[in-house]
This record gives structure tokens, C-alpha cells and sequence, in this order.
């Protein structure tokens, strides 16, 4: 950290020996007779000359005027150092991060997952009639083992229900995960298949969204 008394003394210091080195010359000049002044007021510059070659003698003997700048310099360099060496930490900390991102988005894919996993899976169930709403509570109690939320189940009527059950997703990169949530319903006795349904990668959905459609009775 910069001493502020020291800068404060280092421009003290400067700007006495200024005010020196004026007062010499005009004095200089003045006795030379290049600077014509009246003999009375040359004569208190001269005195001011004086008292100030004895101020600045003292000031100095007694250590208040430090005219050497280099231990200013050395603490700016210093922190100007000490900046530089965070900024790089900084970058390298960004870099591994940045890494650290790839080797995780890597992992999670090779583990079936999509990229986005701070959202848990989400499956919405759908039966054709209440009939159906016993295996659904048992396709539940499946996919809660799976760590997938499952919100309830909805009646959707004969109609809009398919021929057999599926679980539908809706981004390609979410294959993994739907195809290994049908495979946890089938080893339960659930029989339904995955299925991807296009048409909604850009859609308002959130990721990890799945939709299990059981199939008319």
C-alpha cells in the first residue's frame, strides 16, 4: 500500500527545491544585471534566498524531505504486479470452468442424460378411463423410484389416447433418459415405449419434460 505521508512529504520536498531554484535565478539574474530589479527588493530576495537554502538544509538533515522517489515506484510496480498476477488467475479460473462445463455436459450424455439437468424429470400421465388410473398410480410409484416428478394423472378420454402406451418425449438429445425411463416402466410391468415426438424443439417446454400416454383398454 502507497504511504501517503511519503507522497505528501515527496511533494513538499519538490516543491521547495522549486521554489529554490526560482528564487535563485531571479536573484542570479537580478545581480548579474540581466533582471532589473530595485535594490530594496533585491535585497529581500536575496534574504529569502537564504532563509530558504537554511530551511531546506535543516528539512533535510532532519529527514522531512525525502527527495528519492524510487519506494513510490517500487509500490506502484508492486501493485501493478500483484494486479497483473490476478487478472491471469481470473482467466485461468474462467478456463477451467469453462472446462469443468464440457467434461460435465459430456458425462451426463454418455450417462443417458440430457445436457440440462438442473431440472429434474418431469412425467405427466394420461389414462383413457379410470379403469386405467391403477396401473397409472403403479407407473407412478415407478418413476418417483426413478427420481422423476410426477405431478398426477389426467383423464384424457378414449379418443385422444393411442393404441398402445408410449412415453413421449420431445428433444432429440432427451432419447437417453426417456428410453431408460420406459425401460424402468417395462421391468415393472408397465408395457410402454418410448417415442419422440418432433415438432416441439422450440417449443415453450421444459427440459426433461416426458408424457406417459396409456394405451385404450
Amino acid at each position: 500500500m502507497v504511504d501517503h505521508l511519503y507522497i505528501l512529504q515527496l511533494l513538499i520536498a519538490y516543491t521547495c527545491v522549486g521554489v529554490f531554484i526560482a528564487t535563485a535565478v531571479i536573484t542570479l539574474l537580478a545581480l548579474v544585471g540581466l533582471l532589473p530589479i530595485l535594490p530594496h527588493f533585491l535585497s529581500r530576495l536575496f534574504n529569502i534566498l537564504i532563509v530558504e537554502v537554511v530551511v531546506i538544509a535543516v528539512a533535510a538533515f532532519a529527514g522531512f524531505l525525502r527527495l528519492d522517489p524510487r519506494p513510490v515506484t517500487n509500490t506502484v510496480e508492486q501493485v501493478a504486479a500483484t494486479q497483473a498476477e490476478l487478472a491471469e488467475t481470473e482467466t485461468r479460473l474462467e478456463e477451467t470452468g469453462r472446462a469443468l462445463a464440457i467434461i460435465e455436459t459430456t458425462e451426463t450424455q454418455a450417462n443417458g442424460l440430457p445436457s440440462d439437468t438442473s431440472l429434474p424429470a418431469r412425467v405427466y400421465v394420461h389414462v383413457p378411463d379410470t379403469q386405467s388410473r391403477t396401473k397409472a398410480q403403479q407407473a407412478r410409484e415407478i418413476l418417483e423410484a426413478q427420481k422423476a416428478l410426477v405431478p398426477g394423472i389426467e383423464n384424457v378420454g378414449q379418443q385422444r389416447s393411442p393404441t398402445a402406451s408410449e412415453l413421449r418425449y420431445f428433444r432429440r438429445d432427451e432419447a437417453a433418459e426417456a428410453e431408460r425411463l420406459a425401460e424402468g416402466l417395462q421391468a415393472g410391468g408397465i408395457d410402454a415405449v418410448a417415442r419422440f415426438v418432433p415438432g416441439f424443439e422450440n417449443a415453450a417446454i421444459r427440459p426433461r419434460h416426458y408424457e406417459l400416454w396409456f394405451g385404450k383398454s
